[in-house]
Formats: C-alpha cells, structure tokens, sequence
C-alpha cells in the first residue's frame, strides 16, 4: 500500500482549489481514489461538489429539458460551457453562471420549485405545463418530435 498524501488540485468545472487526498483505495481498472478534505470522492478532474451537482442536474432535468434549454441559450447567442446547476455559458467573451429553476404558472402568479437565492442572476426558468387535446385539436397542431 502506497502512502497517502495531501495535495491540491484545481477542478476543471469550477476552477476553485480543493484539496487531494488519495484515499489508499483502487478502482478495480486500477485507477486511484481521491477524496476532498470531507471524504468525498472526486470524479475525475470534478471535485466532489461539482460531481454532486452534475448529478443533481441530470436527476431534474432529463434530455428533452436540456435539449429545449441548451437550444434556447444557443438561440439567443450564448456557447454552453458545461450543463449544471449553475450551468456555465459564454456570449460576447463574457463567461456567466444561469441557474435553473423548474415553475409553472398557478393562476395569477409564477411557482417555483424552491425558491430563489439572491445570488440568482441571470436565472432560467424551466416552465412545466400540461394540456389535454382532443383527437381533431391534435390532427390541427403541427407536432415535432425529438
């Protein structure tokens, strides 16, 4: 067994500094384990947090809301950096955090999933709706699939 040292490492998603630890453990392609100072596991060249995130996001939003998401930034001139919460994107050389929030509209008002940090700025908001159509409404729409 090798002997475990501390180091620090820069992750590749939020480009803060976290520490390194190697855990002694081994995967079984034989790669090392990592862990942060609270025994979390780095992924890769993502710290723990931004793992944590990754996954969370994926969990909220699956592949027809990233899809609708990514295509509506891209639309309105921003390069998606990478998709978390908060998802990092481009536009005009200028690199921004958008956070996303699920919401639907409730009669008069917007409601959120949870609500919003201070910090939220610029946000996207994911609207989830729902409609029932009648056969002959549905023969009227032009409907696309993805």
């Amino acid at each position: 067994m090798e002997k475990k040292s501390t180091t620090l490492r820069i992750c590749d998603y939020c480009q803060r500094v976290k520490s390194w630890l190697w855990s002694g453990k081994r995967l079984k392609d034989g790669s090392k384990v990592y862990l942060d100072e609270q025994g979390r596991r780095w992924s890769g060249k993502r710290c723990a947090e931004c793992e944590k995130q990754r996954v969370q996001t994926a969990i909220r939003f699956n592949s027809f809301d990233r899809t609708a998401i990514t295509e509506k930034l891209e639309r309105e001139g921003y390069k998606i950096i990478h998709f978390s919460n908060p998802m990092l994107v481009e536009k005009d050389g200028k690199t921004t955090q958008v956070n996303l929030h699920k919401a639907r509209v409730e009669k008069d008002h917007i409601a959120l999933e949870k609500p919003l940090d201070q910090n939220d700025s610029p946000c996207l908001l994911v609207f989830t709706s729902s409609r029932i159509f009648t056969k002959e409404e549905l023969a009227n729409l032009s409907l696309q699939t993805s």
